[in-house]
């Protein structure tokens, strides 16, 4: 998942400017360079002295300086520490489109559309060298570890490779076949890394010259380059604004994440490589966790049509989907792989539930049938059925001695889980029911259904104990609190009441949402209720006094899902613009965001402390959480 920062322009550039990772710098097409705490999204300094957009960034290693190159053909070396424009070197005839800097940062190079590499003094701002080769446009640069040797690569598809110290050249590599756009070194110096107007990488050995792998996937051209720090993977990316991973070992492809709706100019990476940085045309910088799981399945592994719900097992060893193809998934949420996949439901299935221990798996389907199933060995245990009504609802006791199932007709059913057998057939409702919550003892059932009513019952005797009703407006979603005192339900119009499920009476009436009340989750001791809303927003809620202590912006359609860590420590929404968010519930501070493209008008979400999962349409994502020293989780893939 990617943690977000958006600046005043589109961004050309990015370079990450301390060698502890704490300052990210990005160049704009408004001729303004920004520095960033890359944690927290602050903007530190913001340097604007170019006549033209910002087309490459370098920092020295000691983070004393920044150059940036512009359109205007200068490179500008700005103080970090007190802002002031140090130096403005002119020495190229055109547009300076790459920079790099020696190990030490004691001389910085430059290169344009005239063919030449400029190798300046960062301290005096004088020339050093002038080196030409090249028979067309320069593009890229890079520099061995230890300074030894400096690499071009240009339009004319070629690498060479030279003595920045004589200005000797030392090597000349060919075979890009396309112009050569972007370079990247091994930490090592073992390897350097080419990237192709073809859409190609390409991976060369050094000192030798030869071809190590071929790195192809790519739709159009390969602009920017990174290389973890123990280089052991590559990441590239371009105009097609994916971002690709691939493995130096192997040579194969580890990730493709997507989420820019733009060209990708830049990439960093962390000096511990524990997250890679990237910006483009779209004005968002993302930061990455190169160790992402992705995407789980895809056609034709995948489902054919939307996915309606998610489960994930109580020990995370599997995960579970159900589609409007009729058909229900168990995955392997580690690898991405099905294990099983059941087709026995003639209509969609639109709710899943699993035992609290995790040994079976109820799906409630539009065929008026709940089947519960094996979710290890793929049998399938029962099949319960008593009218032709559709089931839309499920939920189990906290033993897993029995499960209630919510019809469209406006009835309920308790079953017991192990044998199958009918307990009890309750009606009430008018209407459609919506949703299930059970008392944490299992001591009563509550139900919601498009009558406008909240019944709570005894699940043990099958009567209704009460029915609560405040106001005309359809219930779609309920929540109680851990210790069952109370009970939370939010209506289309926007109103969440909490109720006392003993006695009936309404607590707080609580409406500043102003459109339907999607989800609703609490805490784990109770603290906090959270509300998602087709709003957009998110509200967290003190369910003692009713008071609003949070509104979470950045949705910019309908949130549809909710859902907490297990430590309650943030709060991961889904909404209908393809994103998922994560914020802290602690200050309602934004700790990431991802988008997985084009999703359904649901978006089933469910998570663990350890991993994210969703269904966009047709596929079911994994996305791993890394987390952070003083945040419960913050970047994953996109």
């Amino acid at each position: 998942m990617t943690s977000s920062r958006t600046s005043a322009a589109p961004a050309s550039s990015v370079a990450r400017c301390s060698s502890g990772g704490l300052c990210v710098a990005s160049g704009g097409h408004d001729g303004t360079v920004r520095v960033w705490e890359p944690t927290t999204g602050a903007l530190r300094s913001i340097f604007t002295d170019h006549t033209g957009r910002v087309e490459a960034l370098v920092a020295a290693p000691d983070a004393s300086w920044v150059a940036s190159g512009g359109h205007d053909g200068s490179v500008k070396v700005w103080d970090l520490t007190t802002g002031a424009l140090r130096y403005n070197l002119v020495g190229h005839s055109g547009s300076v489109l790459a920079l790099t800097t020696a190990p030490g940062g004691s001389w910085l190079a430059s290169g344009g559309p005239d063919g030449t590499v400029q190798i300046w003094d960062p301290t005096t701002g004088t020339r050093r060298q002038s080196l030409t080769g090249h028979t067309g446009w320069l593009l890229a640069l890079a520099v061995a570890p230890d300074g030894s040797w400096l690499a071009s690569g240009g339009l004319d598809g070629s690498v060479r490779v030279w003595d920045p110290t004589s200005g000797t050249l030392l090597h000349t590599f060919a075979g890009q076949d396309s112009p050569v756009l972007a370079l990247a070194v091994a930490p090592d110096g073992s390897w350097l890394a080419s990237g192709g107007h073809d859409g190609s990488a390409r991976a060369w050995d050094l000192p030798t010259g030869t071809l190590r792998h071929a790195l192809a996937g790519h739709s159009s051209a390969v602009l920017v380059l990174a290389v973890a720090p123990d280089g052991s993977w590559l990441a590239s990316a371009g105009r097609g604004h994916s971002v690709r991973i691939w493995d130096l070992a192997t040579g194969g492809l580890r990730h493709n994440l997507t989420g820019h709706t733009g060209r990708v100019s830049a990439l960093t990476a962390a000096p511990d490589g524990s997250w890679l940085a990237s910006n483009g045309f779209d004005a968002m910088v993302r930061v990455w966790n190169p160790r992402i799981t992705g995407a789980l399945g895809r056609l034709p592994d995948g489902h054919t049509r939307s996915v309606i719900a998610l489960v994930l097992a109580p020990d995370c060893s599997w995960l579970a989907s159900s589609s409007y193809d009729r058909t229900v998934r168990i995955w392997d949420p580690i690898v991405g792989a099905v294990r099983h996949t059941f087709t026995d439901h003639t209509g969609w299935v639109g709710a899943l539930v699993t035992a609290p221990d995790g040994s079976w798996l109820a799906s409630g389907a539009h065929d008026g049938t709940v089947r519960i199933w094996d979710p290890v060995s793929g049998i399938l245990r029962r099949t319960l059925t008593d009218g032709p009504s559709q089931v839309g609802a499920l939920v189990t006791a906290p033993d897993g001695s029995w499960l209630a199932s919510g019809a469209h007709d406006g009835t309920m059913r308790i079953w017991d889980s192990m044998t199958g057998a009918l307990r009890h057939t309750l009606a009430g409702h008018t209407n459609a029911v919506l949703a299930l919550v059970t008392a944490p003892d299992g001591s009563w059932l509550a139900s919601d259904g498009c009558d406008d009513t909240v019944r709570i019952w005894d699940p043990v005797t099958g009567t209704l104990r009460r029915t609560l009703t405040d106001g005309p407006s359809q219930v779609g979603a309920l929540m109680t609190a851990p210790d069952g005192s109370w009970l939370a339900s939010g209506a289309d119009d926007g109103t969440l009441r909490i109720w006392d499920p003993t006695t009936g009476a309404v607590r707080h009436v609580l409406t500043e949402h102003t459109d339907g009340v999607s989800a609703l989750v609490t805490a784990p001791d109770g603290s906090w209720l959270a509300s998602s809303s087709y709003d957009t927003t998110v509200r967290i809620w003190d369910p003692i006094t009713g008071a609003l202590r949070q509104t979470l912006k950045g949705h910019r359609s309908p949130v549809t899902a909710l859902m907490k860590a297990p430590d309650g420590s943030w709060l991961v929404s889904a909404g209908r613009d393809g994103t998922i968010r994560i914020c802290d519930t602690r200050d309602g501070g934004h700790l990431a965001t991802t988008r997985i493209g084009r999703t359904p008008s649901v978006f089933p979400l469910t998570t663990d402390s350890r991993a994210v999962y969703c269904a966009g349409a047709h596929a079911v994502y994994g996305f791993d959480l890394l987390l952070t020293q003083g945040h419960g989780a913050n970047q994953a893939s996109d």
